[in-house]
């Protein structure tokens, strides 16, 4: 980040990459969901499903495919029959309509998993 272009700045990052200088405020944890209907055991089917990206967040489904071994290229946001969406409220809508999977905030999926509209694969 450039210095000293505001008092303060807030960012999503992960943990490794916090700089010293840096105070967490409070750790947060993503979680994939989908519908119901879409559940599934093995991650490898996440290589050729509908994923919903987060715009700005577009890293993040690479990150997690890299960290469970999976082919990297089909994370693309790009790719075809993928999904952008620029909050993560309409990723769970989005989810939960059973267009794909979604990687958000423990916070975001939490009343669709305890409604039985989400699931965690």
């Amino acid at each position: 980040m450039p210095p000293e272009i505001a008092d303060i700045i807030l960012s999503n990052v992960l943990e490794e990459d916090l700089s010293r200088a840096a105070l967490p405020l409070w750790r947060e944890t993503l979680q994939i969901v989908c519908a119901p209907a879409l559940a599934v055991t093995d991650p490898n089917v996440l290589c050729e499903a509908r994923l919903i990206h987060s715009l700005g967040r577009s890293e993040v489904w690479s990150q997690v495919f890299a960290r469970l071994g999976l082919a990297g290229a089909a994370a693309d946001p790009g790719r075809e029959g993928s999904c952008q969406t620029n909050t993560f409220s309409a990723g769970v809508a989005l989810a939960e309509a059973g267009h794909g999977f979604a990687l958000v905030p423990e916070t975001y999926a939490a009343a669709g998993l305890a409604a039985g509209r989400l699931v965690a694969p």
